[in-house]
């Protein structure tokens, strides 16, 4: 199914209407042409409008372009009116009809390594994903869901009560309660990290540590790891500060005591060639914020900030205490 964009199909469905109103000019018909022929997405929205609209009703098309006030078999004013009123009713139905069904074919986005994109929302959201991302959006009359399949994401959430904003990573759902927040997915882990606002986490159904009707909310500041287990059904939950901050949108990489080996794996995300870490280095805690546009400049840094030393080999590059042989 192609997927129209919902401002151009809003656009033809107002087309639709004016052309059938009976005091649509030569000029506007001139301007619709234009219109018309200035994308193939303007034509499809116009003919899925002119499919609907047959498929909808029994009036014929070309009855309505003849229903103005001068047409004689219509009768007096008062009734030619209330002909219009019908027609404009109707037209008024079928375009939230339209609206609704177009808005629930979910739509996939996808980021390659090191690329981040920005989505905005028709309810007023923002979607920034992260690199090496793929996830499906979906909004309905009473949903908007997110299917995070990789990657990260960081979401700006418009309020809405009448329709739940839901970020699903597997069996977990992540519950936006008017926030902005991120949750990033691997094959070994869920991180949810929360910058403003509350989101409830529930995942009932894939971890005997969150029982069903137990959901942690978490505030302003708070992150929740959850790493998946190598028994099914089973989980580590762990809620703390904000450890790794979701400045990825800002080109930032910003650590509060986290492990270098996960700070490593960390900055590996956005490049093909990685950072390494040498077998005479023992694990210790990284604070500190860095550009991630520039993989050499981050380990110059690491490396001059906690008295290591940096060997290249090939694309690589190792971070070392200096007693390697290859140093």
């Amino acid at each position: 199914m192609t997927i129209i964009d919902s401002k151009v199909q809003k656009v033809a469905i107002e087309w639709f209407v004016r052309l059938r109103s009976g005091d649509c000019t030569d000029e506007e018909r001139d301007i619709f042409t234009a219109w018309l022929e200035g994308s193939e997405q303007n034509q499809s929205a116009y003919e899925l409008v002119c499919r609907r609209w047959d498929s909808a009703t029994d009036v014929d098309s070309s009855t309505l372009d003849q229903s103005t006030p001068q047409d004689e078999s219509l009768g007096n004013t008062a009734h030619r009116w209330r002909w219009r009123l019908a027609i404009a009713a109707t037209l008024a139905a079928f375009a939230v009809s339209l609206i609704l069904t177009q808005s629930q074919a979910p739509i996939v986005y996808e980021t390659a390594m090191g690329e981040q994109r920005r989505i905005q929302l028709e309810d007023g959201s923002t979607i920034h994903l992260n690199t090496t991302t793929e996830l499906e959006i979906s909004i309905t009359s009473d949903r908007r869901t997110i299917n995070l399949e990789q990657g990260e994401v960081l979401c700006d959430v418009a309020h809405d009560p009448s329709r739940p904003f839901v970020v699903r990573v597997g069996d977990a759902e992540v519950s936006a309660i008017g926030t902005v927040f991120s949750v990033y997915r691997s094959t070994e882990q869920m991180r949810v990290a929360v910058l403003e606002g509350k989101v409830a986490v529930d995942d009932s159904q894939g971890s005997e540590n969150l029982p069903k009707g137990r959901q942690p909310v978490l505030n302003r500041g708070e992150q929740l790891i959850l790493k998946r287990g190598a028994v099914v059904d089973t989980a580590e939950v762990v809620i703390s500060e904000i450890r790794i901050s979701p400045s990825w949108s800002k080109g930032l990489l910003s650590f509060q005591d986290v492990p270098l080996q996960a700070v490593v794996a960390e900055i590996n995300r956005y490049f093909p060639d990685k950072i390494q870490l040498g077998s005479d280095i023992q694990d210790f805690e990284v604070t500190g914020t860095f550009n991630l546009r520039d993989r050499e400049l981050i380990t110059q840094t690491l490396a001059q900030t906690y008295g290591l030393f940096v060997v290249k080999d090939d694309n690589n590059l190792i971070l070392t205490n200096g007693t390697n042989e290859d140093r």
